[in-house]
């Protein structure tokens, strides 16, 4: 990212050296924010087997072509 501004007179007398940190961006990864199952019209609640469905997030696009990507599902048991 870049920035470019002009500090203008309110930050003129501020110290010239400020301590600065270099953090690490946040991993590029996909989100799954919602489900939508299209037979029973809930979301984020029932996943009904063989029905239509449409998810929502960030980062969900994948390469078809690709069998290794994908939205897959698997069962999970509670402890």
């Amino acid at each position: 990212m870049n920035i470019n501004f002009s500090s203008g007179v309110w930050l003129r007398d501020l110290p010239r050296e400020i301590p600065t940190e270099k953090i690490e961006p946040n991993e590029r990864e996909p989100k799954l924010r919602h489900y939508y199952d299209s037979q029973t019209g809930s979301q984020d609640e029932t996943i009904t087997p063989l029905a239509g469905a449409r998810i929502t997030g960030a980062l969900l696009k994948f390469d078809e072509e690709d069998l290794s990507q994908g939205v897959f599902f698997y069962q999970y048991q509670r402890r």
